[in-house]
Parts: C-alpha cells; sequence; structure tokens
C-alpha cells in the first residue's frame, strides 16, 4: 500500500514526524514492503506476525491441498480451529504465538499499524471483535483492505473498513483526472 490510496481519495501517507505511530509488520518481505510508508525506521518487524506455518503444505492453496489430501483435508473442515498443518502449526498454535504481539499493541498510547497476514488478521481481529477465536477462520479479510479499529466507551471497538486503489489503479485516476 506504499503509494496507494483509499477510495476515498486520501493518500496513505505517513511523513516523518507528522503524528506518532507504531508499525508493526511480520518478517515476511512482502509485509516489510508493504509496510514502508516512506519511514521505514518506525516499522518494527515481528516473527510473530507471519502467517500460518502450514509446514509440508506450504506455498499450496486450499484446493490444492484438498486434492493433495482428501483425508487430511476432511479433518481441516471439520475443525479449522485445532487440525495443526502436518509439519507445522494450527490456529490454536497461531493464537498462542500472537500474544506477546497483542499485549504489546495493548499497550500503545498512539496508533498502531499492523501489517500482516489473512490468518493472522483474522485471529487479531476475532479478539479485538470479542468474539470467539475458535471461530476466526470464518472471518473474511479482504486484500487490500485497511481495518481501523477504535476504542469505544465500555471496551469495545468501533471496526471500518477502508478499501485501497492499488497503485497501478490510483496511478492511471490521477493521469486520467489531469487529461479531463
Amino acid at each position: 500500500f506504499k503509494g496507494a490510496r483509499l477510495e476515498s481519495g486520501v493518500a496513505v501517507t505517513s511523513e516523518p514526524g507528522s503524528f506518532p505511530l507504531k508499525i508493526m509488520c511480520s518478517t515476511m518481505p512482502r509485509a516489510y514492503e508493504t509496510a514502508e510508508l516512506g519511514d521505514s525506521r518506525r516499522c518494527e518487524q515481528f516473527s510473530n506476525l507471519n502467517p500460518l506455518d502450514k509446514g509440508d503444505f506450504t506455498g499450496l492453496e486450499m484446493g490444492e491441498i484438498r486434492e493433495a489430501d482428501p483425508e487430511w483435508y476432511a479433518r481441516l473442515h471439520s475443525d479449522p480451529f485445532q487440525t495443526r498443518f502436518p509439519g507445522g502449526e494450527s490456529y490454536k498454535d497461531l493464537i498462542q504465538r500472537l500474544e506477546s504481539c497483542l499485549i504489546d499493541m495493548e499497550q500503545q498510547v498512539a496508533p498502531v499499524l499492523v501489517v500482516s497476514h489473512v490468518s493472522v488478521l483474522q485471529c487479531l481481529l476475532s479478539y479485538f471483535r470479542g468474539s470467539p477465536v475458535e471461530e476466526c477462520t470464518n472471518i473474511a479479510f479482504p486484500m487490500d483492505t485497511v481495518v481501523e479499529l477504535t476504542p469505544v466507551q465500555g471496551g469495545s471497538w468501533k471496526e471500518t473498513r477502508y478499501g485501497l486503489i492499488p497503485r497501478s489503479r490510483a496511478n492511471s485516476k490521477e493521469s486520467g483526472a489531469q487529461d479531463a
């Protein structure tokens, strides 16, 4: 989302010193590159924010896993929270791995931007929504979306979603606007 714009047209930037912001991202290159908002000194990488480890199935989409091992996939489908990927981890394991990052997020007084992966974001969103973590795999998390969680009175969170316009689409809109 570096250089991206929200669908509302607001540019996504973070100029050094513009406002306090803690940026947390996984150690995966795609997350770090996304988190670079022009002030990469403030982006902290956390291996705890890496995606769910699919072990032997790393790199495969769910449909490919279903074809490769239908018996194991049936177990995953019946209990996606506790079923551990062969040589990898389960969502239950991922929740435990995220605990220290959650504590860090909750202790911040400045806004926190988390750039991570769908599995991690599902778990975090489940926690902040106060919904059962066992159901986190049911949370839809669209790509190119910023989810803003704002604390509200009573200890809950207001959730607002902002779709990002991919850089290529944002650039074509800008050039189109100049031509008009």
